[in-house]
């Protein structure tokens, strides 16, 4: 029972941060959920990589349902979302199966750096930079896609703080690159879960 009301207060505090801070839920689930397991004894060398993968598990039905949602509100650029999924799918491949190669502490600096480049992001004041529709061509977006799909799928995440200022950027409108993001959580986090459950006997 006490098990189960940790991990609903973890969801419970993750919705939350994402939805009145902005922040990823990703990014407080998997730091919850870390200490979470330590504390109830889970193998430190799997710590990070069970953490990881119970995040990636969690996004995939809300991060569907919100893809349905926007789909209703028509805020999902679907031809984008066609164009953005090949890189997403590799860059979710790739980083999923590297998270399986790398030690549970080394996975843990890695998800610190990115939580700490995060922090500064939404603490500071951001530069404003002239959009360029120039982002929306095909080499951008499949490098910058691969870049999301396998850093999201390192950390846990759905991609959203990395995804919507891009979109942004390229010159997208609020709402489309809201939805779009949304959109695109999806296939990472199922791709991440998999990989995860396929090739998790390589982590050592």
């Amino acid at each position: 029972m006490i098990e189960w009301a940790s991990f609903a207060l973890v969801g419970i505090f993750a919705g939350i941060s994402a939805g009145l801070l902005g922040l990823g839920g990703g990014l407080v689930s998997v730091s919850a959920l870390l200490y979470v397991f330590k504390f109830y004894g889970m193998p430190e060398t799997h710590l990070m990589h069970i953490a990881v993968s119970t995040s990636l598990m969690a996004i995939v039905v809300p991060s569907f349902s919100s893809l349905l949602a926007h789909h209703r509100w028509k805020n999902v650029d679907w031809q984008l979302m066609k164009r953005l999924s090949i890189g997403l799918i590799v860059g979710g491949f790739l980083g999923a199966y590297f998270a399986t190669l790398m030690s549970s502490q080394l996975l843990q600096r890695f998800f610190a750096v990115y939580a700490f480049l995060m922090s500064i992001r939404l603490w500071g004041s951001m530069p404003i930079l002239e959009t360029s529709t120039r982002l929306l061509k095909q080499p951008y977006l499949f490098v910058s896609s691969v870049t999301f799909g396998g850093v999201s799928a390192l950390v846990g995440m759905g991609g959203g703080t990395m995804v919507i200022p891009y979109l942004l950027l390229a010159g997208q409108k609020i709402q489309r690159a809201i939805g779009t993001s949304a959109a695109c959580a999806f296939p990472i986090a199922v791709l991440g879960c998999w990989v995860l459950l396929l090739w998790g006997n390589n982590i050592k």
